[in-house]
Protein backbone atom coordinates (compact mmCIF):
# COMPACT_ATOMS: atom_id res chain seq x y z
CA UNK A 1 0.00 0.00 0.00
CA UNK A 2 1.46 3.32 -1.08
CA UNK A 3 0.25 6.16 1.09
CA UNK A 4 1.13 9.73 0.17
CA UNK A 5 3.05 11.01 3.22
CA UNK A 6 1.87 14.61 2.73
CA UNK A 7 -1.76 13.47 2.71
CA UNK A 8 -1.19 11.38 5.82
CA UNK A 9 0.50 14.32 7.59
CA UNK A 10 -2.47 16.55 6.72
CA UNK A 11 -4.97 14.06 8.16
CA UNK A 12 -2.90 13.61 11.32
CA UNK A 13 -2.43 17.37 11.76
CA UNK A 14 -6.20 17.89 11.43
CA UNK A 15 -6.81 15.28 14.11
CA UNK A 16 -4.35 16.97 16.47
CA UNK A 17 -5.93 20.39 15.76
CA UNK A 18 -9.37 18.94 16.52
CA UNK A 19 -8.10 17.72 19.90
CA UNK A 20 -6.50 21.05 20.88
CA UNK A 21 -9.53 22.30 22.90
CA UNK A 22 -9.04 19.38 25.30
CA UNK A 23 -5.42 20.39 25.79
CA UNK A 24 -6.39 24.02 26.31
CA UNK A 25 -8.66 23.15 29.25
CA UNK A 26 -5.95 21.14 30.92
CA UNK A 27 -6.77 17.67 29.64
CA UNK A 28 -4.11 15.72 27.83
CA UNK A 29 -5.60 14.12 24.72
CA UNK A 30 -4.98 10.36 24.58
CA UNK A 31 -4.55 9.01 21.06
CA UNK A 32 -4.18 5.33 20.31
CA UNK A 33 -2.33 4.28 17.16
CA UNK A 34 -3.18 0.76 15.98
CA UNK A 35 -0.08 -0.87 14.50
CA UNK A 36 0.86 -4.22 13.00
CA UNK A 37 2.52 -6.37 15.66
CA UNK A 38 4.73 -7.99 13.01
CA UNK A 39 6.12 -4.67 11.72
CA UNK A 40 9.51 -3.50 12.92
CA UNK A 41 8.19 0.03 13.40
CA UNK A 42 4.94 1.94 13.15
CA UNK A 43 5.45 4.96 10.92
CA UNK A 44 2.06 6.48 11.79
CA UNK A 45 2.89 6.38 15.51
CA UNK A 46 6.25 8.05 14.88
CA UNK A 47 4.66 10.72 12.61
CA UNK A 48 1.97 11.48 15.20
CA UNK A 49 4.57 12.07 17.89
CA UNK A 50 6.62 14.33 15.59
CA UNK A 51 3.61 16.39 14.46
CA UNK A 52 2.30 16.79 18.00
CA UNK A 53 5.59 18.24 19.19
CA UNK A 54 5.03 21.11 16.75
CA UNK A 55 1.53 22.02 17.91
CA UNK A 56 0.03 20.49 21.05
CA UNK A 57 0.96 18.14 23.81
CA UNK A 58 -0.82 14.81 23.58
CA UNK A 59 -0.14 11.33 24.84
CA UNK A 60 0.28 8.77 22.09
CA UNK A 61 0.12 5.05 22.76
CA UNK A 62 0.77 2.26 20.30
CA UNK A 63 -1.82 -0.52 20.19
CA UNK A 64 -0.53 -3.62 18.47
CA UNK A 65 -2.58 -6.13 16.54
CA UNK A 66 -2.75 -9.73 17.69
CA UNK A 67 0.05 -12.17 17.00
CA UNK A 68 -2.45 -14.55 15.44
CA UNK A 69 -6.03 -14.28 14.27
CA UNK A 70 -6.60 -18.05 14.31
CA UNK A 71 -8.14 -17.86 17.79
CA UNK A 72 -10.36 -14.76 17.64
CA UNK A 73 -11.56 -14.99 21.25
CA UNK A 74 -7.95 -15.01 22.50
CA UNK A 75 -7.17 -12.11 20.15
CA UNK A 76 -10.15 -10.16 21.47
CA UNK A 77 -9.07 -10.74 25.08
CA UNK A 78 -5.50 -9.68 24.26
CA UNK A 79 -6.59 -6.42 22.60
CA UNK A 80 -9.16 -5.68 25.33
CA UNK A 81 -6.54 -6.21 28.03
CA UNK A 82 -4.11 -3.91 26.24
CA UNK A 83 -6.74 -1.19 25.87
CA UNK A 84 -7.77 -1.41 29.53
CA UNK A 85 -4.14 -1.13 30.62
CA UNK A 86 -3.60 1.91 28.40
CA UNK A 87 -6.75 3.81 29.32
CA UNK A 88 -7.04 2.97 33.05
CA UNK A 89 -9.02 6.03 34.21
CA UNK A 90 -9.28 8.02 30.97
CA UNK A 91 -11.16 7.54 27.77
CA UNK A 92 -9.29 7.41 24.49
CA UNK A 93 -9.86 10.59 22.47
CA UNK A 94 -9.01 9.07 19.10
CA UNK A 95 -7.88 5.87 17.39
CA UNK A 96 -5.69 6.06 14.30
CA UNK A 97 -4.99 2.98 12.19
CA UNK A 98 -1.63 2.63 10.51
CA UNK A 99 -2.28 2.09 6.77
CA UNK A 100 0.07 -0.91 6.74
CA UNK A 101 -2.12 -2.78 9.22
Amino acid sequence: LDVNQDSMDTVLQELITYLMPSAEIGETPLIGVVCDVSANSCSTFERMKALALKSVYAKFVPIYSCNSFHDMSACEEEVEGNLQALTQRKKMDALVFDPLL
